[in-house]
């Protein structure tokens, strides 16, 4: 655990901010060991494959995406939605945004070798051979089939990722004179290696604000977006929130509610959604050698009177049914609650 934590801040914060410079796309790398083909991101932290919860359920949503992408069979399809959903739960703005990403990108299986990127990385390589799995220029997204065909289906959607969290880590100016920019390959490497150990599922919230900053970028917005519901909460007596979506959460509501119905005969809690949007949007930049990049950048805005739009948000009703206690109903609280819960979430996924 402390050997990777500390490899992880070696990845973060040790090596230039600006490696890697690349004239010829941004990609994925990997590494051949004994026959064997496997992921620079997770090679780095000593992974051969992704940590992926096999029990979890996938979001509908994500299901329908991943049998969009090309090149997945079944197998990879049913993994990555699990990952993507896995991911939702800790970084909700975080997932949607790679799921918009996908959509954003031509994928192509090529038969020619890719161009070897330099990579930056805290390992001696040397006894290794370096390969280039895929390689992103513009708004095309090439794999060389040769090495696809050679990874696992759980590294196959590592390699994805990978690709999803490049296009939309923003760049950064390298150089001023020539307009050239560059993105921070060390970062993102470090960044998909923590959404696909398990670290992920052992985060904080402040950690995870901290590792998913990056993608964060006010912008003229653009009609590609997903919906994050951010909290599904009680409001008791107009002003205390309290949210309902674990156990402890609404045990600690009917706790509330209880102490209240001690002194009055009815509680009367009000629900609420409370939902944010993330988007996405092409831009352009040159690298240091001259040749056109394009990456994809988030913006993610909180629900209020700065709406998109208000035709969108006019029928968009974010307030659920309230609910009553009084002593005759209260022993089912918890199931009313959870009820409460499910029908928000119900809603949620209709807007």
């Amino acid at each position: 655990m402390m050997k990777f934590a500390l490899v992880l801040f070696t990845l973060f914060f040790s090596l230039p901010v600006f490696a890697g410079i690349r004239d010829v796309g941004s990609g994925g790398a990997g590494i051949l060991k004994e026959g064997k083909l496997y992921l620079l991101d997770l090679f780095e932290i000593g992974l051969e494959e992704p940590a992926i919860d096999l029990a979890i359920k996938e979001d509908q949503d994500v299901l329908v995406r991943a049998a969009a992408m090309p090149h997945f069979g079944s197998e990879e399809q049913k993994l990555f939605a699990k990952k993507i959903t896995e991911i939702r739960r800790v970084a909700p703005r975080f997932a949607n945004v790679l799921l918009l990403a996908m959509s954003k990108y031509q994928w192509y299986l090529v038969d020619t070798p890719l161009a070897l990127i330099k990579e930056e990385t805290p390992l001696d390589l040397s006894k290794f051979e370096m390969v280039q799995i895929a390689n992103r220029l513009e708004n095309r997204i090439r794999i060389y089939r040769p090495y696809w065909e050679k990874l696992t289906p759980l590294n196959r959607v590592a390699l994805v990722i990978h690709e999803l969290v490049y296009s939309i880590h923003r760049p950064v100016m390298v150089s001023r004179e020539k307009a050239a920019f560059s993105v921070d390959a060390v970062r993102v490497r470090s960044i998909v290696a923590w959404a696909l150990s398990s670290e992920l599922t052992r985060s904080s919230l402040e950690a995870v604000e901290q590792i998913t900053l990056f993608s964060a970028n006010a912008s003229q917005l653009r009609d590609s977006y997903l919906l994050n519901l951010d909290e599904d909460v009680a409001i008791l007596n107009g002003y205390l929130d309290m949210g309902v979506r674990s156990e402890l959460e609404r045990q600690l509501l009917c706790n509330e509610i209880g102490r209240q119905l001690q002194s009055v005969s009815v509680v009367s809690v009000q629900r609420e959604m409370r939902a944010s949007w993330s988007e996405l949007y092409f831009s352009n930049y040159q690298t240091i050698e001259g040749s056109t990049q394009f990456t994809l950048r988030l913006s993610t805005r909180a629900l209020g009177l700065d709406a998109r739009t208000p035709e969108f948000w006019k029928d968009v009703n974010l307030k659920q049914p309230g609910l009553e206690f009084t002593k005759g109903n209260f022993n089912d609280c918890m199931r009313i609650v959870k009820d409460s819960h499910t029908q928000s979430i119900q809603n949620f996924l209709k807007l």
